[in-house]
């Protein structure tokens, strides 16, 4: 009977000692997902800081040249490319809204990971849209470009096209930048 509790106790201990390692190993793992999910998020928000920043200088160098606009009497013609530009921005401000969801609901739950990958997800989806809403702004940026070279008059809009340019530039180094967070998101 004593050899037999004696077995039983080695078992025991054995047990003991493997769920300890078990309980160990995923704690590291869920450690390790914690920092991924951060650094992610790290990436991300300051790549959309970037981004942002650059849609600024975008907006700008539109403004700037919609003044030249009003001067060289192009105002009208270049109607439909502002058209086209204001819905980039609001596209833009959808995808931000978006953003700024999921980072609230990242940063809310980062101690339960299931949740703050969501909230990372959202904000991932926030950023396509944003980038919908940056492409439509090239686009109208380029319906007014032919509008002012039509015209002959592409070189009193240069000051406006180069902080244009800057931005659109800026923009996509954010991109770049919010788009190496999102690989470590959707990592298998």
């Amino acid at each position: 009977m004593k050899k037999r509790q004696g077995k039983l106790a080695k078992v025991f201990t054995m047990l003991v000692i493997g769920t300890l390692t078990v309980l160990a190993f995923s704690s590291l793992a869920l450690a390790q997902k914690a920092k991924e999910m951060q650094d992610a998020h790290q990436m991300m928000q300051d790549g959309w800081k970037q981004f942002n920043d650059g849609q600024r200088m975008v907006i700008k160098g539109v403004e700037m040249n919609n003044l030249v606009a009003a001067q060289a009497g192009l105002e009208g013609k270049m109607a439909p490319g502002n058209k086209v530009i204001q819905d980039g921005r609001n596209t833009g401000t959808q995808g931000a809204t978006l953003i700024a969801q999921g980072e609230k609901t990242y940063l809310d739950n980062k101690s339960t990971p299931s949740v703050a990958v969501q909230g990372l997800k959202m904000m991932l989806d926030g950023f396509k849209i944003a980038q919908n809403g940056k492409e439509m702004m090239k686009k109208g940026i380029a319906m007014n470009d032919q509008v002012a070279q039509a015209a002959g008059a592409k070189a009193k809009f240069a000051d406006g096209n180069q902080v244009i340019q800057t931005g659109v530039q800026t923009m996509e180094g954010g991109a770049k930048l919010f788009l190496q967070g999102e690989a470590m998101v959707l990592k298998k």
